[in-house]
């Protein structure tokens, strides 16, 4: 391997900054505050807090990339039990140079101190005053002892003034808001089936929430009254208890039994939980004590037997499986990986034609790897781009065509992925990274399965240097164009280059993930269906991107077309694997959170949508939150949003049908919990694939809602982190209609399932 000179960020060399031994100087960085940050106010109660912000310069004043700093509350600054609560200790520089961390405020007034400093040089420190404001606050409850249906006034300070942005949460369940006044008074309905007995009070404005208040509840059998396009959600325990009762007021309300379970913390490889029958039944009784269970009703078709997840026979999927696995056993075995040398030095880039050695896997079963020899084409800002120093005929693209469209990679990609999910490690010092195109990844795909092949990939062996078969540094690796088909499969130029942007970002989503959990923090990699949803969101905000550029009817080949046509290898895949989801519901048994093996399309769409949701209730730096951290799967999606996961599950699965619901409001009506923003209305998305491709799109929208009425009964099957839709219709007049969502066989869904049902009244 060819050795590069080490030097200074910048490619002047001071004189005299060589050691005795003759090598470098490590590099020296300054930390300051940013002007007007030293003292950051944090609202007390706000759950995603304020941002604590440093920046890191060079000796010469420029934004140092990548650096690490460590951040801490320094001990005595408050009194004991209070103070600030930061979300990390550790964060890199941004591409400006910045590097910052979410804090908490416990108490008004407060005026903790948090401590900055740079890991390498502990003379470098610079102190954060977090000072506590004002915070939401319910002062009064009424009645003090509710019970199911009644109407909750809740007085206090700083409530909210728009009611999209307030929740009520009653005992642990949200509750249905009937409107805020001149924020110090909410109204809101008792969710039924809370056990009798002390419970809590909170009302959530936006991110802020106040400390709970006590009420106790007196279940007297209570109806469920629900507001318009408000949604509910229901545990299988209320549910199985027959105490959730409809009025019988000859309203529709949408039901979405699902599972918000997922595989938190295990290998990427097939689980071995079943598919689950249930069945949802709807019962008029004369009194709500009255139990369901003995009740003569029409049973459901038999589930079909138990099915068990496969995965696929897809030799990329089963490749990708193995990296994932390879590198969960990397993360767990190897602790604390040498990733930034307390002497940090800086590599500078070698210019165009430098020849190098890379390893690079050739066996797509064993993942060993072989020494290839590459050549420099590219040099940028934010990346090196390599091809094959001795390609055969027709294998690769003229350094020309490489400097036409790698300015694609070297800035724009790279800046919207950073300033999505943060930085990328840096620990080969060189600033950049490294893209290989390579016949090496071309060889990978067998010839048998040239149409579903290894594009590109980022393998987390790369950040263990010293490890057997590491490049020690931030690699992206890519198939390459082979119009002879001298390396297996045909590859054309034009085909190349359109889908390397949208790999390139997938994976180096992968990248910065890996850094951040496990290079940087010492963590494991991300639960596998979460780490892939976040590279199609990584995929999607190039898509945004192209998007904000090229409004509508700018950029289309056609003017009528939904997206511009740049955005079109971005933007468009994610909808378009949703739909496919949405559509085998009934019959595939697939999940968006509890993968086959390494996901499916229609899998990863699930998992996409559910995080496109999540970025429109939290904003787009709720994607950052579930990047720089050490946490994984539910846990971390709680701890960045603030609510429990099977809450946010149960919101979106009926969001995912009430969005734009026909019949019902103006979409800037509909609730923020059930809207997936002003520029993803699903309806009209996947009406307009069924107009250009009704062949791969034959309805307008792929979900069917069962239809139950009183006395009747509906079922099917879930797996883990599935959902089913079904159509109530109360009678007017009469009892209420009482709801029991129950196993088809035995008492009770599997432990863990988190089994759940979603209530929205349709207007």
């Amino acid at each position: 391997m060819k050795k590069f000179s080490l030097v200074t960020v910048l490619a002047a060399v001071l004189i005299g900054c060589s050691r005795d031994d003759g090598s470098p100087a490590p590099r020296r960085f300054r930390l300051n505050a940013i002007p007007g940050d030293s003292i950051t106010p944090a609202p007390v109660g706000d759950l995603a807090g304020a941002t604590l912000r440093v920046a890191v310069r060079s000796e010469a004043g420029a934004p140092a990339r990548g650096v690490e700093v460590r951040f801490a509350v320094l001990p005595g600054s408050t009194p004991v039990g209070q103070g600030p609560i930061l979300r990390d200790s550790l964060a890199l520089s941004d591409l400006s140079g910045v590097a910052e961390v979410g804090v908490r405020a416990t108490a008004l007034g407060d005026r903790g101190v948090v401590r900055a400093s740079l890991v390498a040089q502990r003379d470098q420190a610079v102190d954060l005053i977090v000072r506590g404001t004002t915070r939401s606050t319910g002062s009064s409850v009424q009645p003090a002892n509710p019970g199911g249906g009644d109407t909750l006034i809740i007085r206090g300070f700083g409530l909210g003034t728009v009611a999209s942005a307030v929740s009520v949460a009653i005992g642990g369940q949200q509750a249905a808001l009937l409107g805020v006044t001149a924020d110090t008074l909410v109204r809101a309905i008792v969710p039924a089936c809370l056990p009798n007995g002390a419970a809590a009070v909170t009302v959530r404005n936006g991110t802020r929430q106040t400390d709970p208040t006590p009420v106790t509840i007196a279940n007297r059998g209570s109806v469920l009254t629900l507001a318009a396009l408000q949604p509910q959600v229901v545990t299988d325990t209320a549910l199985g208890r027959g105490c959730i009762a409809l009025p019988a007021a000859g309203g529709r309300y949408l039901l979405v039994p699902h599972f918000a379970s997922a595989i938190d913390g295990g290998p990427p490889a097939p689980p071995a939980a079943a598919v689950s029958g249930y069945s949802l039944s709807a019962t008029a009784s004369a009194t709500l004590a009255e139990k369901t269970a003995g009740a003569a009703l029409a049973s459901p078709a038999p589930a079909t037997p138990d099915q068990r997840f496969v995965a696929p026979a897809d030799p990329a999927e089963a490749f990708h499986r193995k990296l994932r696995e390879r590198e969960r056993d990397l993360s767990r075995r190897l602790k604390s990986p040498p990733a930034y040398p307390v002497e940090r030095m800086v590599v500078e880039p070698p210019a165009v034609g430098t020849r190098r050695t890379f390893q690079v896997i050739r066996n797509i079963e064993t993942l060993e790897t072989g020494a290839v020899e590459m050549r420099l084409a590219y040099v940028g800002a934010n990346s090196l781009v390599y091809q094959d120093a001795s390609p055969p005929a027709g294998v690769g693209f003229t350094d020309t065509e490489l400097g036409a469209f790698a300015p694609l990679f070297d800035n724009a990609l790279h800046g919207l992925a950073v300033n999505t999910f943060g930085p990328e490690t840096d620990i080969d010092g060189n600033g950049r990274v490294i893209v290989l195109i390579t016949q090496a990844i071309n060889r990978l795909t067998p010839a048998s399965t040239c149409g579903r092949f290894i594009a590109g990939l980022f393998y987390g062996l790369d950040l263990f240097p010293g490890e057997r078969g590491s490049n020690g540094g931030e690699v992206f690796y890519a198939v390459a164009p082979d119009s002879a088909s001298a390396a297996g499969c045909v590859r054309r130029k034009s085909d190349v280059r359109a889908l390397l942007p949208a790999t390139f970002i997938h994976e180096f989503q992968h990248m910065i993930s890996f850094g951040q959990h496990v290079t940087l923090r010492g963590g494991e990699q991300e639960d596998i269906w979460l780490n892939e949803g976040l590279s199609h969101i990584a995929e999607e905000v190039a898509g945004r991107w192209y998007e904000s550029r090229y409004p509508a009817p700018s950029g289309r080949a056609n003017p009528d077309q939904l997206f511009p046509d740049s955005a079109q290898s971005f933007s468009p895949p994610q909808l378009q694997n949703l739909y496919r989801w949405l559509q085998g519901l009934r019959t595939s048994g697939t999940s968006g959170t509890f993968y086959s093996g390494q996901g499916t399309l229609e899998e990863r769409g699930a998992t996409w949508a559910f995080l496109r949701w999540l970025g429109t209730q939290y904003g787009d730096g709720v994607f950052g939150r579930l990047v720089k951290t050490r946490l994984m799967g539910r846990a971390n999606v709680a701890a960045a949003t603030g609510r429990p996961f099977p809450a946010l599950y149960g919101d979106f699965a009926a969001a995912i049908f009430a969005d734009s619901i026909p019949g019902g409001p103006p979409r800037s009506g509909v609730p923020t919990r059930l809207s997936f923003g002003p520029d993803r209305n699903l309806r009209r998305i996947f009406a307009r694939f069924n107009v250009t491709g009704p062949v791969q799109f034959p309805v307008s929208f792929p979900v069917a809602p069962d239809t139950l009425r009183a006395g009747q009964v509906v079922g099917g099957q879930l797996p883990p982190g599935g959902m089913q839709y079904t159509i109530l219709v109360t009678p007017t007049g009469g009892p209420p209609v009482q709801v029991r969502f129950a196993p088809t066989t035995g008492t009770a869904f599997p432990a863990g399932v988190a089994a759940q049902v979603t209530f929205v009244r349709l207007p």
